[in-house]
């Protein structure tokens, strides 16, 4: 199985089986985007959303352990689940599912566009798969049946709730600490790597941690602290607030003292002992800056090699990477 993303709803799940149900084309995409990630995923479109691009042969290309149903959506698809995303435009179906789930101990992620909801919901507790023992048909039955008349602001905590301001939708967003650190030998010109952590604290005050490195042939050490941040944003597959700590000055008093605005404003050019030149690095800018796009980010400084934790670690994860045998060129991927 390939590496999990870091997504925070991708967490707490054993990531064996994922039911999608919704309408095409946005099921086929999220299948697409998440097959790699477990071993099988079940997409289910219910009759009732049909529009003419629903048989089998329209979800392809899917991959292989993806299984594709074009039939009316039943608990029954539920009960061995590790996580079940609901793209519905049917609101009776999104409040079954989210109902169901919540009873059998499922995470369920539910985003409607018709509805404007788009929220989450953590299962506390051990999970169950709803049929060994049975012994919560009853309170499966109640909340399911009671779901359709619950009021929104009545749903429990644990789910990524949705503020309204000036009457648009507006998700809660997501709360990550990203570390960054860059490493060259021989600088410029030498071997280098990255080290990059997010880190994540879940409504339980549960913390979860991801860490990336990688090294090239060739490079310096400011692009490597570049690379250390587009790598780590390229992680979050959702809209979050980002806080990004790292001890490069080049890094963050870019965004800081707002440099990267100039550089965008006068086409990439800046003055250097009063004569106007390219902007180093612009390649690594402008992925940074697409990297970011859609988070709400903030940068901090910290001290190198000061005894931060989480800095010390970037530094070791860079140098390692500098240091490895299977080193990169820079034109392949970050």
């Amino acid at each position: 199985m390939a590496e999990k993303p870091f997504f925070p709803i991708y967490l707490d799940v054993s990531q064996k089986k994922l039911v999608l149900i919704g309408p095409m084309p946005r099921t086929g995409r999220a299948a697409q985007q998440i097959a790699g990630y477990c071993e099988e995923v079940i997409v289910i479109v219910p009759p009732k959303e049909k529009d003419g691009r629903t048989d089998a042969s329209a979800a392809a290309p899917l991959p292989s352990n993806v299984k594709f149903f074009c039939k009316q959506y039943d608990r029954d698809d539920l009960y061995s689940a590790d996580m079940v995303f609901c793209f519905s435009e049917d609101e009776e179906i999104n409040r079954d599912v989210y109902a169901a789930c919540k009873c059998l101990g499922i995470a369920v992620y539910i985003d409607s566009n018709k509805y404007k909801r788009d929220f989450y919901l953590q299962p506390k507790g051990v999970q169950t798969d709803g049929r060994t023992e049975n012994k919560n048909a009853a309170a499966f039955e109640q909340q399911a049946g009671s779901a359709a008349n619950t009021d929104k602001k009545n749903t429990p905590a644990g789910e990524n709730q949705v503020r309204r301001e000036n009457g648009q939708r507006t998700a809660a967003l997501l709360n990550v600490r990203m570390y960054t650190d860059g490493s060259a030998r021989g600088n410029p010109d030498g071997p280098g790597g990255y080290g990059t952590i997010l880190e994540f604290t879940d409504s339980d005050g549960n913390l979860h941690r991801r860490e990336y490195s990688r090294g090239y042939r060739k490079t310096t050490n400011n692009r490597m602290e570049l690379m250390a941040a587009i790598a780590g944003f390229r992680q979050l597959k959702v809209p979050c607030n980002v806080e990004v700590y790292s001890d490069s000055k080049y890094l963050i008093d870019a965004f800081n003292r707002h440099w990267i605005d100039n550089w965008k404003k006068n086409n990439w050019q800046h003055t250097v002992n009063g004569r106007k030149e390219p902007v180093r690095n612009q390649d690594l800018w402008n992925q940074l800056l697409e990297a970011l796009n859609g988070h709400t980010v903030s940068f901090r400084w910290v001290k190198g090699h000061n005894g931060h934790p989480q800095n010390e670690r970037c530094d070791e994860l860079a140098v390692s990477a500098a240091c490895s045998e299977e080193l990169r060129d820079e034109d392949t991927a970050v």
